[in-house]
């Protein structure tokens, strides 16, 4: 029973942790998903601008 409830958990945490990859981009206080592109800057998967 244990080892069933850890193999849960550890499912549950991988895809949460799957699930941070792909990060919305702040700009200016408002959130844009992976690849809107503003003012020559793309919203990166990683939640930064380049």
């Amino acid at each position: 029973m244990a080892r069933k409830t850890l193999a849960v958990l550890a499912l549950v945490l991988a895809a949460g942790f799957a699930s941070t990859a792909w990060a919305d981009c702040v700009y200016q206080g408002k959130k844009y998903p992976t690849g809107t592109k503003i003012g020559g800057l793309t919203c990166q998967p990683d939640g930064t601008w380049r």
